[in-house]
């Protein structure tokens, strides 16, 4: 290099696309919270086991979270949702994690479709989706990188965890 610059590729990135309805929080966080009168946790319904999991995940990857959950709409924008956004971003940090970004809410609303969108153009080593709802994943090529969990059965638990850990790792 006659110029005497140096060119340094970006690192690829690991990237988690976060649901939390059904990942972060259950139907057994509702139980919970009714039956021993707990208080939300930091104002908003995720339960902290759940978010040790995802701590897991990113400790094993070095991986960067991107919201593609509802909440996202209440995530870094003015309005009635905004402390909900805040309170999101509190428990995170409260566990050493930050959300980067999130995706954007296509006019059709399809969450593949939105994954799809963000991830354009960026340079992307390996992904992986935690959502409990099947957003016609398999049928848009990202079946493989989802990791389904259940709203009903406590959300993201540690086999799951460790199933996102190896998706994101290979």
């Amino acid at each position: 290099m006659a110029s005497g610059k140096r060119w340094f590729r970006k690192k690829a990135d690991r990237i988690i696309f976060l649901d939390i309805d059904g990942v972060l929080n259950s139907m057994d966080l509702f139980d919970k919270m009714e039956e021993k009168k707990i208080e939300p946790f930091m104002g908003i319904d995720v339960d902290e086991d759940n978010l040790k999991h995802l701590k897991f995940i990113v400790e094993q990857t070095g991986a960067k979270i991107v919201l593609s959950s509802s909440w996202r709409h209440a995530w870094h924008e003015k309005g009635p949702m905004m402390t909900i956004g805040k309170a999101l971003d509190q428990a995170m940090a409260s566990y050493g994690m930050k959300i980067i970004s999130k995706t954007k809410h296509l006019h059709k609303g399809n969450r593949s479709l939105e994954v799809i969108d963000w991830m354009r153009g960026k340079h992307i080593q390996s992904f992986v989706i935690l959502d409990d709802t099947d957003y016609d994943w398999v049928e848009y090529g990202l079946g493989e990188h989802w990791v389904r969990t259940d709203f009903m059965e406590g959300g993201l638990n540690r086999e799951l965890a460790l199933k996102a850990v190896n998706i994101l790792n290979q």
